[in-house]
Protein backbone atom coordinates (compact mmCIF):
# COMPACT_ATOMS: atom_id res chain seq x y z
CA UNK A 1 0.00 0.00 0.00
CA UNK A 2 0.83 3.65 -0.20
CA UNK A 3 1.64 5.57 2.98
CA UNK A 4 0.98 9.32 3.06
CA UNK A 5 2.44 11.39 5.90
CA UNK A 6 0.62 14.64 6.60
CA UNK A 7 3.08 16.81 8.51
CA UNK A 8 1.69 19.34 10.94
CA UNK A 9 3.75 22.02 12.68
CA UNK A 10 4.27 21.75 16.41
CA UNK A 11 2.19 24.87 17.05
CA UNK A 12 -0.74 23.52 15.05
CA UNK A 13 -0.47 20.16 16.81
CA UNK A 14 -0.68 21.88 20.21
CA UNK A 15 -3.60 24.01 19.05
CA UNK A 16 -5.52 21.05 17.62
CA UNK A 17 -4.85 18.83 20.62
CA UNK A 18 -5.97 21.53 23.05
CA UNK A 19 -9.47 21.44 21.54
CA UNK A 20 -9.87 17.75 22.36
CA UNK A 21 -7.93 17.07 25.54
CA UNK A 22 -10.62 14.67 26.81
CA UNK A 23 -10.12 12.45 23.74
CA UNK A 24 -6.31 12.60 23.86
CA UNK A 25 -5.23 10.98 27.11
CA UNK A 26 -1.52 11.32 26.33
CA UNK A 27 -2.01 15.10 26.25
CA UNK A 28 -3.89 15.18 29.54
CA UNK A 29 -0.90 16.56 31.43
CA UNK A 30 0.26 19.85 32.89
CA UNK A 31 3.14 20.16 30.41
CA UNK A 32 1.49 19.60 27.04
CA UNK A 33 4.47 21.01 25.12
CA UNK A 34 6.83 18.50 26.71
CA UNK A 35 4.42 15.61 26.18
CA UNK A 36 3.97 16.45 22.50
CA UNK A 37 7.71 16.95 21.94
CA UNK A 38 8.37 13.51 23.44
CA UNK A 39 5.68 11.90 21.29
CA UNK A 40 7.02 13.64 18.19
CA UNK A 41 10.58 12.53 18.94
CA UNK A 42 9.36 8.93 18.93
CA UNK A 43 6.84 9.06 16.11
CA UNK A 44 8.11 11.47 13.46
CA UNK A 45 11.17 9.39 12.48
CA UNK A 46 8.89 6.38 12.03
CA UNK A 47 6.38 8.33 9.97
CA UNK A 48 9.15 9.77 7.80
CA UNK A 49 10.76 6.38 7.22
CA UNK A 50 7.48 4.73 6.20
CA UNK A 51 5.98 7.50 4.08
CA UNK A 52 5.88 7.21 0.32
CA UNK A 53 4.55 10.77 0.09
CA UNK A 54 4.91 13.61 2.59
CA UNK A 55 2.97 16.87 2.67
CA UNK A 56 3.18 19.94 4.89
CA UNK A 57 -0.44 20.49 5.87
CA UNK A 58 0.17 23.96 7.32
CA UNK A 59 0.69 25.47 3.89
CA UNK A 60 -2.53 24.53 2.09
CA UNK A 61 -6.23 24.12 2.51
CA UNK A 62 -7.62 20.59 2.88
CA UNK A 63 -9.07 20.84 -0.64
CA UNK A 64 -5.77 21.88 -2.22
CA UNK A 65 -3.90 19.26 -0.22
CA UNK A 66 -6.30 16.56 -1.46
CA UNK A 67 -5.74 17.70 -5.05
CA UNK A 68 -1.95 17.56 -4.59
CA UNK A 69 -2.14 14.07 -3.13
CA UNK A 70 -4.48 12.87 -5.90
CA UNK A 71 -2.25 14.44 -8.53
CA UNK A 72 0.86 12.75 -7.12
CA UNK A 73 -0.85 9.37 -6.84
CA UNK A 74 -2.53 9.43 -10.23
CA UNK A 75 -0.06 11.55 -12.15
CA UNK A 76 -2.82 13.95 -13.17
CA UNK A 77 -2.59 17.71 -12.88
CA UNK A 78 -5.51 18.66 -10.65
CA UNK A 79 -3.66 21.18 -8.49
CA UNK A 80 -4.88 24.27 -10.36
CA UNK A 81 -8.54 23.19 -10.49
Amino acid sequence: GLAVYLQVSFNNQIQRASYRIHTRPMMNTDDKDKALRELNAQRIPIYQSLADLTYDTDKMSPQKLAKHIWSDICGQSLVDL
